[in-house]
């Protein structure tokens, strides 16, 4: 497992180092040009111009992952080189979990990336005045995660389970794909079938979460408190959307995190299954 995630890791870590670099870089500019003075065209027209680089760079870093999550699965895994991935000694369910662990490491480092150059941007264009971000705005947020700690702790937990279930959709869509002999246009073809299969998910989970069994926050008396209520559970994010008025808001469901273990869970088993089974590779 350590030489398979260090082959995966170094085969893939250029990409994301070049373009997280430009999207620092672009965040520092677009940073210090707005200190500059704004009613200037000149500066204006600088502005404008980082600004939109900046903005298509976050594009392209979400685009990269997403391109290089498909191309490196199904290289590994669904083309001719998956014939000596599956004559190694490897077993499967390490193939499997090596790829989920490389690419959502990536898709970690694209988020840290991304909320970095938010920080740098903000760090440089308040610089200049006394409630900067290292002085006020930083210790303010810490200071407000620091007394919502369960909220702060079921956020995190639901991107987890959010990145985990979009891999685990994008290995799944791609071992279909191949047990039905689909070569041409796979990227396409693998996301237009990866957003059905994914959305029908969402809105399954959402369903057995009408009546939603939960954590919630009194927005009368203020605190956690468990709760039960009828509602429209909010794909992704999970924070329930109740059918009525109330003074409490549901922001974590227990139906939400049985729902998405047991999607992750049981792509898991199909995957290993077409693997062994109905594999057929390019």
């Amino acid at each position: 497992m350590h030489k398979l995630l260090k082959y995966d890791f170094k085969s893939s870590y250029r990409e994301f180092l070049i373009i997280s670099l430009i999207v620092i870089v672009l965040a520092t500019i677009v940073g210090f040009t707005s200190l500059l003075n704004i009613d200037n065209f000149v500066v204006t027209i600088i502005f404008s111009v980082f600004i939109t680089l900046y903005t298509l760079m976050l594009a392209a870093i979400f685009v990269l992952w997403i391109i290089f999550t498909i191309s490196s699965i199904n290289k590994k895994l669904f083309t001719k080189e998956g014939y000596l991935t599956f004559s190694t000694p490897i077993s499967l369910d390490k193939l499997i979990i090596s790829k989920v662990i490389v690419n959502f490491v990536w898709f970690i480092e694209v988020l840290a990336t991304i909320v970095l150059s938010f920080l740098i941007i903000m760090g440089i264009g308040t610089i200049k005045y006394s409630n900067n971000l290292f002085t006020y705005i930083l210790p303010e947020i810490f200071s407000f995660l620091a007394k919502i700690p369960l909220i702060t702790f079921t956020s995190v937990l639901k991107v987890i389970l959010w990145a985990l279930a979009i891999l685990m959709t994008f290995i799944f869509t791609l071992a279909v794909l191949s047990s039905l002999h689909v070569r041409k246009a796979r990227v396409v073809i693998t996301i237009f079938v990866y957003s059905t299969i994914f959305s029908i998910g969402s809105l399954l989970i959402s369903a057995i979460s009408i009546y939603s069994f939960g954590i919630g926050f009194d927005m009368v008396n203020g605190g956690d408190v468990f709760t039960a209520q009828l509602g429209f559970l909010y794909p992704v994010i999970g924070i329930l959307l109740p059918f009525k008025e109330t003074t409490i808001l549901q922001y974590f469901s227990f139906n939400y995190l049985i729902g998405m273990i047991g999607y992750i869970v049981g792509l898991y088993f199909i995957i290993r299954f077409l693997l062994k089974k109905k594999l057929e590779l390019d």
